[in-house]
C-alpha cells in the first residue's frame, strides 16, 4: 500500500509472493531465496523492499552484493530513483524527512550514509571472485540489524556467501537476514543448496520459483518464440526458473547421485577381486590423487582415493609402490604429462626393484585426450558402471567440471569450473585402468578379445583372464611398446584376427617361451 501511494507502484502477483514470505509466527526468514527467470521484474521489486526499509526502519544497515559491481550498482541506482522521487516531492519529504538526512556517494564505493552522524546505511559491493572486498562489513553498534541482499546469487562464488557474506551476519542479534534472488545456474552451489533447504523449510529458511510468466508485462507470443528458438534445458532455466544440469556441465547431476555408493569396503583389499589404480600428479598448489579401484565385468568401484600434497617426487613414488602392494592392484594409469613424465618412469623402476606385478600404462593430457579420457568416464558413470562413496571433495569436482566451447574455433576445454579437477581426472585413470574388465561382457558376447599374458603363449578368451582370480601372473622383465618400457605381469587385449596370427606362429606354439620373445614377434607382426 505505502509502495502504491510513494512510486505508483503495484506489486505483481509474483512480486507480492517474494515480499511477503513469512514464517509461521509471522515474521520474516533469515534466509530468504527466490530462484525467477528472465525479465521476471527482480530488480524494481528488490529495488523497492530495500527503499523502504530505508524509510522504516532507521536502525538497519543493508549491503547489496552482486557478482560484478555494475550488477550491484544497477540495483543500488533503482534504490536511489525512489529515493530521489520522494526527495523531489515536498509533501512526501515531510512525511519522511529521513531522506533529506541521506547522502549518496559513489567513490570508493557506492553507498548511502546519514549526514547526521555519517553512518552508512546501504552499501553495493561486487562479491569479486573470493569475496575478500566484502570482509570487515556488517552491523556496527549503531545499527542493531543489518540484512544482505545478494542479486544473481547463482553466480556468486560459493567462497565469497559462505567466507564473507555469511560470517557479516555471525554478531547481529537472531543472526540477520540473507536474501538471495537469482535465475538458476545448474544443480549445483550455495545458491541450489540453499534453494532446497527453503524448499524444504529447514530451520527459519524460505524459498519460492518465480517463472518469467509471473509478470505481465512479458508478452506470451515472445515467451513462445523463446521456446522455439531455445534448447530446452536454456528455456527451463531461463524462463521457467527450473534448476537443471548446467549447460557446460560434463557429467550429469543425475549420474552422480546414482553413482554415489555407501562407505563400507574398508581399507583392505578383498580376497578374489582385481584392483587397478589411477594417479593424477599435482604441480604447484595442485593435489596428488591416488585413486583405487575394484574392477570388473559389472564395473568399478573406487575402494580408496588419497590425496597428497606437499610431499617430494620421490616420497610419492614411494606411496604409490606401497598402495600397489597393499591392494595387489593389476594395473595402473598415470600422469605423464609435463614432469609427470619423469614421475612415471620413476613409479615404474620403483615397481620393478620391488617386483610387484602391476601393468603400468602412462598417460599425458593433452587438449585432444583429455576430452577422451573424460569421455570415457562420461559413458561409465551413465552406464551405472562406476560407482564411489560420497567423498565431498570428488563430488565438488565433478558437479563443477564443465566443457568450456573455445572462442577461437578449436576444440573445447575440459576443466574444472572453479577450483581443481585432480580427484576427477584421478577417478578418470582409474576407470580407464579398469577399461579391460569393463569391456569384458561386451568381448565374451561378441566372441572377440583375447588376452596374451607375458608369462608365455597362453591363448586365453577375456571372460576367462578376467575371472580366473586364483590365476598367478608370473612377472616379466620389460614389455616395450613403441619408445616406452612398461615393467611387470602385463595383458594385452587384442584382436581375434590378430591374435589367431600371433598363435599361429612359431613362438606361440612353444610353452613357456619368455614374454620378451613373445612381444617381439608381436610387434613384428603389428608392423607389418
Amino acid at each position: 500500500v505505502l509502495a502504491k501511494r510513494l512510486w505508483n507502484w503495484e506489486p505483481h502477483p509474483g512480486q507480492r509472493e517474494f515480499l511477503t514470505l513469512r514464517l509461521p509466527d509471522g515474521t520474516r526468514p533469515k534466509l530468504s531465496v527466490a530462484a525467477c527467470g528472465r525479465r521476471w521484474g527482480k530488480t524494481e521489486g528488490v529495488s523497492v523492499d530495500v527503499a523502504l526499509d530505508l524509510l522504516l526502519e532507521p536502525d538497519l544497515a543493508q549491503l547489496l552484493v552482486g557478482p560484478t559491481r555494475d550488477q550491484a550498482d544497477g540495483l543500488f541506482d533503482a534504490v536511489v530513483e525512489k529515493l530521489d522521487e520522494i526527495r523531489a516531492d515536498e509533501s512526501l519529504l515531510a512525511e519522511f524527512p529521513r531522506v533529506a538526512d541521506f547522502e549518496v556517494k559513489r567513490s570508493p564505493y557506492c553507498h548511502i550514509r546519514r549526514k547526521s552522524d555519517r553512518q552508512v546505511v546501504l552499501s553495493a559491493r561486487s562479491a569479486g571472485r573470493n569475496g575478500r572486498n566484502l570482509r570487515g562489513k556488517g552491523t556496527t553498534r549503531k545499527m542493531k540489524r543489518f540484512k544482505v541482499r545478494v542479486d544473481e546469487a547463482a553466480f556468486v562464488p560459493d567462497q565469497a556467501i559462505n567466507e564473507a557474506i555469511r560470517p557479516m551476519l555471525a554478531t547481529v542479534p537472531g543472526g540477520g537476514e540473507l536474501t538471495m534472488i537469482s535465475s538458476p545456474n545448474g544443480k549445483r552451489g550455495v545458491f541450489y543448496e540453499s534453494f532446497l533447504k527453503g524448499e524444504r523449510q529447514e530451520g527459519k529458511a524460505r524459498s519460492v520459483r518465480l517463472p518469467s510468466s509471473q509478470n505481465p508485462l512479458v508478452d506470451p507470443e515472445f515467451l513462445a518464440e523463446m521456446r522455439e528458438e531455445m534448447t530446452d534445458r536454456q528455456f527451463q532455466s531461463e524462463f521457467l526458473a527450473e534448476f537443471v544440469d548446467a549447460a557446460g556441465q560434463v557429467f550429469l547431476d543425475a549420474d552422480i547421485d546414482a553413482a554415489t555408493c555407501d562407505d563400507d569396503y574398508g581399507s583392505s583389499p578383498l580376497w578374489g577381486c582385481t584392483y587397478v589404480i589411477g594417479v593424477d600428479f599435482g604441480r604447484r598448489a595442485d593435489w596428488t590423487v591416488i585413486s583405487v579401484g575394484e574392477a570388473s565385468a559389472d564395473g568399478v568401484r573406487l575402494v580408496q582415493q588419497t590425496r597428497v600434497q606437499g610431499l617430494g617426487w620421490a616420497s610419492q613414488v614411494e606411496r604409490i609402490a606401497e598402495t600397489v602392494r597393499h591392494w595387489g592392484a593389476r594395473r595402473l594409469v598415470c600422469d605423464a604429462t609435463g614432469v609427470g613424465d619423469a614421475v612415471a618412469e620413476d613409479l615404474i623402476l620403483e615397481l620393478t626393484a620391488r617386483r610387484l606385478p602391476c601393468e603400468i600404462e602412462p598417460f599425458t593430457f593433452t587438449g585432444v585426450s583429455k576430452p577422451l579420457l573424460m569421455d570415457g568416464l562420461g559413458v561409465a558413470l551413465a552406464a551405472r558402471r562406476c560407482s564411489f562413496p560420497a567423498i565431498p571433495v570428488l563430488i565438488s569436482e565433478l558437479r563443477n567440471f564443465e566443457a568450456i566451447p573455445s572462442t577461437s574455433g578449436g576444440r573445447e576445454k575440459m576443466a574444472a569450473a572453479r577450483g581443481h579437477d585432480d580427484t576427477v581426472c584421478a577417478l578418470a585413470l582409474m576407470v580407464r585402468a579398469a577399461s579391460p574388465w569393463l569391456a569384458q561382457a561386451a568381448n565374451a558376447k561378441h566372441g572377440g578379445g583375447f588376452v596374451i599374458a607375458s608369462g608365455g603363449a597362453r591363448k586365453l578368451p577375456l571372460g576367462d583372464f578376467a575371472s580366473r582370480k586364483d590365476r598367478e601372473l608370473q612377472w616379466s622383465a620389460r614389455y616395450s611398446k613403441g619408445s616406452r618400457t612398461h615393467f611387470g605381469a602385463h595383458a594385452l587385449i587384442i584382436r581375434s584376427r590378430l591374435l589367431r596370427s600371433v598363435y599361429r606362429s612359431a613362438f606361440g606354439r612353444v610353452v613357456g617361451g619368455s614374454a620378451e620373445t613373445c612381444f617381439r614377434s608381436l610387434h613384428r607382426i603389428m608392423s607389418r
